[in-house]
C-alpha cells in the first residue's frame, strides 16, 4: 500500500481484523499500519526484520515494524528485528511497535532485537498501553515515552510494564506536576531507569523493576 509519499506492507482499518505469520521487511515505512479506525486487532506469529524506509517528508519518523494508532488491540508472539536505519535528523531512526495516540493496546510475548527502540510512544492523549512479558535484547532502547513537557508528541499516560525483560533502557522524560503517572512498572527485569522531570517520586510507580 502506498500513502503520503511512502510504502507500507499492509494497512488496516475497522474492527477485528486478524493477521497471521507474515514477514516485512525492506523498503517501507511501516511493516503494519494500524490506522486510527482500526480497533480489536489481533497481530501474531510475525517476524518484522530491517523495515527501513523513512517517510520522505519528515526523515525523523519511520522505519516502523508497526504503527499503531488505533485502540484496543492486541500484538503478541511476533518478533521485531533491525528495524534501525540512518535519518539525517536524529542519526538512527526505527522501532519495532510505535504507538502514535493510541491506547489500550496490548503488546505481549513479543521479541525484540537491534531495533533503536522496541518500542516508542507519543501522541496526546494515548493512555493505558501494556506491556507484558516482552522480551529485548540491546543495543537499543526497550521503552521511551513522554510525558506534557514534550508540546509536539506528549504527553502519553499510564503505560503499564509487567513481566518484561529488558537489556535496554526504559526512557521517560518531561513529565510535569500534575498530569499523573506516565508509567507504571511491575516485575520487570530492565538493565536501567533513564528518566526526568521526577518521574520515580511524582510521575509514577515502579514495584520491583
Amino acid at each position: 500500500s502506498r500513502t503520503a509519499g511512502y510504502e507500507i506492507g499492509i494497512d488496516l482499518t475497522g474492527d477485528q481484523a486478524a493477521v497471521d505469520a507474515v514477514h516485512a521487511y525492506g523498503n517501507l515505512y511501516a511493516g503494519i499500519y494500524v490506522e486510527s479506525s482500526a480497533s480489536y486487532a489481533t497481530i501474531s506469529h510475525s517476524v518484522f526484520d530491517h523495515v527501513n524506509s523513512l517517510n520522505p517528508g519528515n526523515f525523523g519518523s519511520g522505519a516502523f515494524g508497526v504503527l499503531l494508532w488505533g485502540d484496543h488491540n492486541t500484538l503478541k508472539r511476533n518478533v521485531f528485528a533491525n528495524q534501525n536505519t540512518c535519518s539525517p535528523q536524529f542519526g538512527s531512526e526505527g522501532s519495532g511497535v510505535e504507538v502514535y495516540h493510541g491506547s489500550h493496546n496490548m503488546i505481549k510475548y513479543n521479541t525484540g532485537w537491534n531495533d533503536v527502540d522496541f518500542t516508542e510512544l507519543g501522541g496526546a492523549g494515548a493512555t493505558g498501553n501494556v506491556y507484558l512479558n516482552n522480551k529485548f535484547y540491546a543495543p537499543g532502547e526497550f521503552l521511551v515515552t513522554r510525558g506534557s513537557g514534550d508540546h509536539a508528541d506528549g504527553p502519553v499516560k499510564s503505560t503499564v510494564l509487567i513481566g518484561n525483560v529488558a537489556h535496554g533502557a526504559v526512557v521517560s522524560y518531561d513529565w510535569r506536576p500534575g498530569e499523573g503517572p506516565l508509567l507504571i512498572m511491575r516485575d520487570n527485569h530492565v538493565s536501567r531507569l533513564s528518566q526526568d522531570g521526577g518521574f520515580i517520586d511524582k510521575g509514577g510507580q515502579v514495584i520491583g523493576f
